[in-house]
């Protein structure tokens, strides 16, 4: 495997990301040990692989443009300011896996901290947490916002994250292997206003859709679990606990789901389920 002469390369801090996007106004995508184990055809429990998804990761994972940031974990040369659980687990993680993060990212580009989406669960000072979420919610005030989810995952349910928000229309998907419905997910997204700001939390086919959507005109933001970790804050969580009534994959799934009947004002919400 060939390597870069140069590592690490340049990924900015958790603060600096988030001011790069806001004064940028650029749509993002984002890479996990989820979406670099795709890349190597590896399937996860969430996300089956391919061929063609492994090809379309690569390719986004190259992009250098200004109006698109692509964010991998700055964990993978520093684990400071996070806690010693997290800090232990990414040690034990790259003793297998650095070369393969130094295969598919370039030395030459700059990247933005995947973090951005975990201000809270992982991090040992979070003097900042507040201004995380501050500054993210920035970013839809006075949008008309276009939600791509997983269907039970609910986004912005039961808090006020998204309450700066114009309106909220959303697009619910499979929770799981939702890339196998990606060009129906795509065309489902493309029936909308580019000036509205499309958010996505759908796993690794967030990533490759955030960078398909930004290419016809969208800007668009791979948003993960943060409307889990804002979740968590709330409630000052110091383990991935379940919440109620939403989908969370990394506490048990659909076994801690509480079933509900949704209000009305979600419904409405809902412009179409791809299933």
């Amino acid at each position: 495997m060939k390597r870069n002469h140069i590592w690490p390369p340049r990924i900015m801090g958790r603060m600096e990301t988030l001011e790069y996007i806001h004064e940028h106004k650029c749509s993002i995508g984002r890479y996990g040990d989820g979406e670099i184990g795709l890349m190597v055809m590896m399937p996860r429990s969430f996300q089956k692989s391919s061929l063609r998804l492994r090809k379309e990761l690569i390719q986004v994972s190259k992009v250098d443009d200004p109006g698109f940031l692509v964010c991998i974990p700055r964990l993978v040369v520093s684990q400071d300011d996070v806690t010693e659980g997290t800090a232990r687990w990414w040690r034990s993680y790259l003793r297998r896996w650095s070369l393969i993060w130094r295969h598919f990212f370039s030395s030459d580009l700059l990247f933005g901290d995947t973090q951005i989406t975990r201000p809270w669960m992982e991090t040992q000072s979070a003097e900042n947490f507040e201004m995380c979420f501050s500054m993210l919610s920035e970013e839809w005030k006075d949008k008309d916002v276009v939600m791509i989810e997983g269907e039970k995952s609910r986004i912005g349910v039961g808090n006020d994250f998204f309450g700066k928000a114009k309106s909220v229309r959303r697009i619910l998907c499979p929770a799981k292997n939702a890339y196998s419905k990606i060009d129906e997910i795509e065309s489902a997204a493309l029936r909308f206003s580019k000036e509205c700001l499309v958010l996505i939390a759908l796993g690794p086919a967030a990533t490759v859709l955030a960078y398909r959507l930004y290419k016809k005109g969208f800007r668009a933001l791979d948003i993960g679990h943060m409307d889990i970790e804002y979740e968590w804050y709330k409630i000052r969580a110091k383990n991935k606990v379940p919440v109620k009534n939403k989908y969370v994959n990394e506490a048990g799934g659909y076994k801690t789901l509480v079933e509900t009947e949704m209000d009305e004002k979600y419904k409405s919400e809902i412009a179409c389920i791809i299933r």
